[in-house]
């Protein structure tokens, strides 16, 4: 028979089995990932990379690195609280609510971290709203369609001093489940709350002088992927 055209394709079984072998580093090896993946899987291992490089948030400091890593620079270089968290556990935070502030620049917030059982890791962000506050959660990680969907529930106590005022000391008076989107922290992203889906409480809800709040955290796992940022427009719309 004639060999086929120059310009036709022609099957050659010997390049599938060469690359269905051929193995890679993961583009983000420089951020600490050791993986060599199939080559025909590169790109599904990307997505899914847990050493994606995330921004550290803090006004000045430029540094990029592993989620892992940015978290240990965020609690020795710049003092960021670190608090464990299990999943499907609540967690109880007493986390400080700045003031208010005059007229600046930026508004005035209160960071702070939560390492899940897994080794994610979460940024926590409040701050004033009106004269109540404003809590935000985050996933530390670069945004990718394979990350796993989570949810946030926040459950808000009274202040002790909330006998005085008619409420029943312990008891739940504010609580909301809200989608947890991954944010790879560029720019001030998921650490400013006013970009963020956030939990809003009144100040009859903040400690009186120190200005806590008390407030429960439980992150759970459900099916399905992380959902596109739009429908977290549609949420924060809604």
């Amino acid at each position: 028979t004639a060999p086929p055209p120059a310009s036709s394709y022609a099957h050659c079984p010997g390049l599938d089995h060469f690359f269905a072998d051929l193995r890679v580093p993961c583009r983000y090896a420089e951020y600490g990932c050791e993986s060599f993946v199939p080559y025909f899987r590169s790109d599904e291992h990307r997505d899914a990379c847990g050493h994606a490089p995330c921004h550290c948030p803090e006004p000045g400091c430029y540094l990029i690195c592993s989620p892992t890593a940015l978290a240990a620079h965020l609690a020795g270089e710049h003092s960021w609280p670190v608090d464990e968290i299990a999943y499907g556990t609540p967690r109880m935070l007493a986390v400080p609510v700045p003031p208010p502030p005059a007229p600046a620049p930026a508004p005035a917030r209160h960071v702070r971290l939560l390492r899940g059982d897994d080794a994610s890791v979460f940024a926590v962000a409040a701050g004033p709203l009106g004269g109540g506050a404003a809590v935000s959660v985050v996933l530390v990680r670069a945004d990718s369609p394979a990350h796993p969907r989570l949810a946030c529930t926040f459950c808000a106590k009274p202040p002790p001093e909330s006998a005085a005022a008619g409420l029943e000391e312990g008891s739940c008076c504010f609580f909301a489940t809200m989608p947890v989107r991954s944010s790879a922290l560029a720019d001030g992203d998921g650490v400013a709350l006013e970009k963020e889906l956030y939990f809003a409480v009144p100040g009859e809800m903040l400690c009186e002088g120190s200005r806590e709040l008390l407030v429960s955290v439980r992150i759970d796992r459900s099916c399905g992927p992380e959902p596109a940022s739009e429908d977290y427009k549609m949420v924060a719309q809604n």
